[in-house]
């Protein structure tokens, strides 16, 4: 897998399951007759996640960054990024004033910490976790 950096909006409001938040990003390139949309198929697990999907609403630009699989099914090809930080990118709403960064705790064992930056203006959640 490689490790990717994805930009864009959300297509639908993100749908958290009781175990996993799952969510599309649609990232487009070029302009008017040339433009294309990529769809993204992103994945969260973990109580950020739970406690950000009310935030994930259609149209709410983030950037996502984790690990990218690809998967071709006849004509069609499904990218899904399993998210490992991810950042309200602003640009949906007026009083949007800047972003914020979370970052998934990190794992049993791992070493270094991914601690997300501190809440701004009160536009992003807070980290409940901080």
């Amino acid at each position: 897998m490689i490790n990717a950096t994805v930009v864009g909006n959300l297509g639908q409001d993100a749908e958290w399951d009781g175990e996993k938040l799952r969510f599309s990003i649609a990232s487009n390139k070029g302009r008017d007759a040339d433009k294309t949309t990529t769809w993204v198929g992103c994945t969260m697990w973990g109580r950020r996640a739970e406690a950000i999907a009310p935030y994930l609403t259609c149209g709410t630009r983030v950037t996502v960054i984790g690990p990218m699989e690809r998967r071709d099914s006849g004509d069609r090809t499904f990218l899904n990024l399993m998210v490992d930080q991810l950042e309200f990118s602003g640009g949906r709403r007026d009083d949007d004033a800047g972003s914020e960064r979370w970052s998934p705790a990190p794992a049993a064992g791992s070493a270094g910490s991914a601690a997300p930056l501190p809440p701004g203006d009160g536009t992003a959640p807070p980290d409940p976790f901080a």
